[in-house]
């Protein structure tokens, strides 16, 4: 990537999660009877400076400074971890790389700890692991959120996500072994109705259930039997009728609105 272009990318990304508390403006020098909470408070703003000005590794040891001085500081982890995955390139494959997008990973899961309503955490752990291939931590932490007592908006989008990887798991495994590959289908069926039932975009989800009943019909004759394999066939196409039902609905919704 070039450097300019990436920086753009950083700044975007930066931006996509909203202000960082603080700012140079905001840094004071403090008096030397300060409390670890104020110098806690004053590293973060500290950090807030370095990380405007893209000097992602200063704002690292601001927001470890911070939280060593005030654990209890739950902003900071997840300002750790936007510093950490600042320095995160995707697409290297170098260990020293790899082990920034871990890293950052872990300071991520330290604000879940703190608090499991996170977005900006629980969707940063998901893309980093899915940019560095980590399908098993992936898949552990959208379970952890599907079976949480979260709202059932952020659960609907982690059963979705469930979903699609064992879309992918079925596609993969059907080369190796028949079971496992419609174990995966099976789980993923299970996972698309969880989220069609608590709110999911429907056409998307049915898509990808689509997808799983097709392909467990094709395995079916080696893993459950022929007979099966004409069920899902017929599953998969009345999922195909209610998706067009779906984007017929939206084409004369979108016709009846008016034109200026």
């Amino acid at each position: 990537m070039h450097p300019k272009s990436g920086g753009v990318f950083l700044t975007a990304l930066l931006m996509s999660f909203g202000p960082i508390p603080g700012g140079p403006s905001a840094v004071r020098a403090l008096p030397s009877a300060a409390s670890d909470k104020e110098r806690a408070a004053n590293e973060i703003k500290l950090g807030a400076a370095a990380l405007r000005e893209r000097k992602y590794s200063e704002a690292q040891q601001h927001y470890q400074a911070a939280l060593k001085l005030d654990p209890a500081q739950k902003t900071a982890w997840v300002l750790l971890g936007r510093s950490i995955r600042a320095q995160y390139k995707p697409g290297a494959k170098e260990a020293r790389n790899l082990a920034k997008a871990k890293e950052a990973i872990a300071a991520y899961e330290k604000a879940l700890e703190a608090d499991p309503n996170q977005d900006e955490a629980f969707a940063s752990i998901i893309e980093l692991c899915r940019a560095t291939g980590d399908t098993a931590k992936e898949r552990d932490w959208l379970l952890k959120r599907a079976h949480s007592q979260l709202a059932k908006s952020k659960r609907a989008l982690a059963y979705r996500r469930l979903a699609e990887l064992d879309a992918s798991c079925a596609k993969d495994r059907a080369r190796t072994s028949v079971e496992e590959a419609d174990r995966c289908a099976a789980e993923g069926l299970d996972s698309a109705d969880q989220a069609i039932a608590m709110g999911a975009d429907e056409e998307v989800v049915l898509t990808t259930k689509a997808q799983l009943l097709r392909e467990r019909a094709k395995l079916a004759p080696a893993a459950t039997g022929a007979g099966n394999a004409r069920l899902y066939e017929e599953q998969a196409a009345a999922v195909d009728k209610r998706i067009a039902e779906l984007r017929e609905q939206a084409r004369k919704k979108s016709e009846s609105l008016p034109t200026y």
